[in-house]
């Protein structure tokens, strides 16, 4: 599942199953529509000036796309994820539980972490340092690599549910 925020027009969508297929779009009211696929299983749920019917807080991290102009998360909510992660990641540390990236199923193995960074060993080697910086803004074009990009995605996806 991935949720996705655009701020600009207020819209979320929850896409539920990966892929792209062709949709057929059912209107609930005015601002949910349902997309559904070829074989009429529900695919996605779009919500319109969802910040108005959602408590958008509780959903982030989401994955936000396009420009905001600088517009971030919540400030309690930014601090929340990265604290409820920071101490998820310091008993991983202590147990020796590593993180998993989403797509290629990589362990990175926690190495170090502060007020403002995690340090993870990668499973296939080598070191790499995010940012809470990163984890709270950063987007793929800002990341310098598609690793790095998996990683904070995988620490975004924990930090969502603690």
């Amino acid at each position: 599942m991935r949720i996705s925020y655009d701020a600009r027009v207020d819209a979320l969508y929850i896409k539920l199953i990966p892929g792209k297929s062709r949709v057929v779009t059912t209107t609930v009211d005015s601002d949910i529509n349902l997309d559904f696929d070829e074989r009429d299983r529900l695919v996605g749920i779009e919500v319109l000036e969802a910040s108005k019917r959602l408590d958008l807080p509780h959903l982030f991290p989401v994955e936000w796309e396009g420009d905001y102009g600088g517009q971030k998360l919540p400030s309690t909510a930014e601090k929340d994820a990265w604290d409820k992660l920071r101490s998820e990641l310091v008993r991983r540390k202590q147990e020796d539980i590593p993180v998993e990236t989403l797509v290629k199923h990589c362990k990175n193995w926690v190495e170090d972490v502060s007020e403002d960074f995690v340090i993870v060993r990668r499973d296939e080697g080598g070191e790499c340092k995010i940012t809470r910086d990163e984890f709270e803004n950063g987007t793929e074009e800002m990341l310098e690599t598609k690793r790095k990009w998996a990683i904070t995605r995988a620490l975004r996806e924990l930090a969502s549910s603690l």
